[in-house]
């Protein structure tokens, strides 16, 4: 589950789905040449390249050398082209989407992207130092995406995650869930994420980070909430990051989104069921349990772990510290075998000792918007919450005067309003 480099390509002759390699012609630089998205728009050439490219599908040899004969025969010699396409160009594109990542690979290549999102054939953008920018090329036709997502994701229709072979995290749509298929790719990173280092990028204070790592040394039990693209996976890699290096942790996720760098780390997959491998990753006695992405009835599997697995670390959806416990308790009522709300509501505010709340930045970076302890039930019968952290209306990060009952040892100043 690390990465070893950047991706250039998929191999194809039988290497498995999603395992990456350079392109044909892919000499260790970067090719640009692809369909500007205008060209792209031209339904007449995309459906003549799209039967041109379903007629190489499966081709061995020298496959460009068939494209151009494929070309000539389909245009003819000297056929007109719109600029800047020519026969020579299109024979590499086509080769390239037929065995390679098509007009993804120099994107792939370029250490600066850290998100591809394909939304169609025609429209592609890159994200680089957390701002989106249309990245001017396009896919032969819709017909050339949906292989190239087919042969990355090893799936053929729906939705997938997946970690690829070289660690860039896929998350992928095909037909006839959409129109045209989708694709967003995430670069994995390249050096462990520590709490450490979220401070010196602006995502927390230190003494926030001081604190996460008392709880997580105390083995109290963290709840990470946020919304969409907030860095929930990003600051669960840092809570692990933080235990001892004694310590057996065993991740749960969907996407494998996590990535740590720790002797004894178990990761486990969702794809076979999430309270399957929930309940499996209890049975494995870890020290620490992560779960990544609570979406559904697993919830009260997580409840449960809460409850009797000390050290537990979750991530769930959640706008507020109490908008996430929320959400997860309307989640676990969903399973079939749910207690009654206010014993579950119970078992979550016994369970779960510290929320941390995160939003998203324009920036793409990780934030820390408050830090609260659950100090017990509430006379509305709702897990009690008292914050310790928050972040001001103008970025700073302040401290309320809240001690956890876990920090009492700390130095008051950490406190301190």
């Amino acid at each position: 589950a690390t990465s070893t480099g950047s991706p250039r390509a998929t191999c194809s002759d039988g290497d498995r789905p999603g395992e990456l390699c350079p392109g044909p012609g892919a000499s260790g630089e970067a090719r640009s040449e692809t369909v500007p998205a205008n060209s792209a728009q031209d339904q007449g050439l995309a459906e003549k390249l799209a039967a041109i490219g379903a007629r190489l599908d499966g081709q061995s040899g020298d496959v460009e050398k068939h494209a151009l004969e494929l070309i000539d025969a389909t245009f003819g010699p000297g056929a007109h082209l719109p600029p800047p396409l020519d026969r020579e160009f299109l024979a590499r594109l086509l080769t390239s989407e037929a065995t390679g990542a098509g007009p993804l690979e120099d994107l792939i290549a370029d250490p600066a992207v850290h998100e591809i999102a394909v939304v169609g054939h025609a429209s592609i953008f890159a994200q680089r130092e957390g701002q989106w920018t249309a990245a001017e090329r396009a896919f032969s036709s819709p017909i050339g995406l949906r292989k190239v997502v087919e042969r990355l994701s090893g799936a053929s229709s729906g939705f997938v995650e997946m970690r690829l072979s070289d660690g860039w995290l896929l998350s992928a749509a095909l037909p006839p869930m959409v129109r045209d298929a989708t694709l967003t790719l995430r670069r994995p990173r390249q050096d462990s994420v520590t709490l450490g280092w979220l401070v010196s990028q602006g995502g927390l204070s230190q003494g926030m980070a001081d604190l996460l790592e008392m709880a997580v040394e105390a083995r109290r039990n963290i709840i990470v909430g946020g919304g969409a693209g907030s860095g929930r996976s990003t600051l669960l890699a840092a809570l692990g990051q933080a235990a001892r290096e004694g310590e057996r942790i065993v991740t749960v996720e969907d996407s494998e989104a996590i990535s740590l760098r720790h002797p004894h780390w178990v990761q486990l997959s969702t794809r076979g069921g999430s309270r399957a491998a929930i309940e499996g990753a209890l049975r494995l006695r870890p020290d620490r349990l992560i779960i990544d992405d609570v979406r559904g009835s697993e919830a009260l599997s997580v409840a449960s772990a809460l409850a009797g697995q000390p050290g537990t670390i979750v991530g769930s959806f959640g706008l507020s510290p109490a908008d996430t416990l929320a959400r997860i308790e309307a989640l676990a009522l969903l399973a079939a075998d749910a207690p009654s709300p206010r014993s579950l509501r119970e078992a979550i505010a016994i369970g779960a000792h510290l929320v941390v709340q995160l939003a998203a930045r324009s920036d793409g970076r990780v934030r820390v918007t408050a830090i609260a302890e659950v100090t017990g039930m509430s006379d509305d019968g709702r897990a009690a919450l008292s914050e310790v952290f928050r972040t001001q209306a103008d970025g700073r990060f302040a401290a309320t005067g809240h001690v956890p009952s876990f920090a009492a040892g700390a130095p008051p100043s950490m406190f301190r309003i």
